[in-house]
């Protein structure tokens, strides 16, 4: 959990939550063990139980089921994921059979944009909120549940050009991506802000080499 990056490691904690407060009613290693069998699915229940096996009390089965929970939702992300580069959209896109009958499967997912006085929800994929948060100076905080998203938090992931289709130049840097949905990000949050452009220019990644797309 180290090189998680920080909104991943508190939005895991955050979709989580409702399970601790339930492991929080008890200290009964017994009828924590027996409401796992009721809630747990498929593969995960069979690390669960290996996980408690040896523990005798109630902290160490909560221990347990915890970390069988976290480990599972990490695992969604792909075993091919670089830690740090870990969205939460990475692993609530990719939940397998078991883990959606625990956790809602979701492409994507609810942010708000705070504009002066007003907080505004929205629903979006995960490059949007990027280029959201590449334009953003914090003028317009943007937040998951109420914890704070910035482009420290995607930051690895687009400096990766690995498997990537788009490579951008903005500000001087250059930034890696799928879709034209961070486009749309950085625009829609440039003229939130009523800025100019930094877009410097933008390039599809093909077979073929570079091929200079219009932003």
């Amino acid at each position: 959990m180290e090189r998680t990056n920080n909104l991943t490691t508190k939005s895991l904690l955050m979709l989580l939550k409702p399970y601790t407060d339930i492991l929080n009613q008890s200290d009964d290693p017994a009828a924590l063990k027996g409401w796992v069998q009721q809630v747990f699915k498929g593969q995960y229940l069979e690390r669960v139980n290996g996980m408690m096996e040896p523990e005798t009390t109630g902290e160490g089965v909560k221990r347990a089921i915890v970390a069988t929970l976290m480990l599972a939702l990490l695992g969604s992300a792909g075993k091919e994921s670089k830690e740090d580069e870990i969205t939460p959209w990475d692993i609530m896109a990719n939940l397998d059979l078991d883990l959606s009958q625990m956790f809602q499967k979701m492409d994507t997912m609810p942010i708000t944009v705070t504009v002066g006085p007003v907080t505004n929800p929205h629903t979006v994929s995960e490059e949007f909120c990027a280029g959201l948060a590449l334009v953003d100076d914090k003028s317009y905080p943007i937040a998951m549940s109420g914890i704070p998203v910035s482009f420290d938090d995607f930051k690895a992931k687009y400096a990766n050009p690995a498997h990537k289709k788009y490579k951008l130049f903005y500000n001087g840097k250059v930034y890696y991506y799928n879709t034209t949905s961070f486009h749309q990000g950085i625009n829609t949050m440039e003229q939130w802000k009523n800025v100019p452009t930094n877009v410097v220019s933008v390039f599809a990644i093909t077979d073929g080499g570079e091929v200079d797309v219009k932003f």
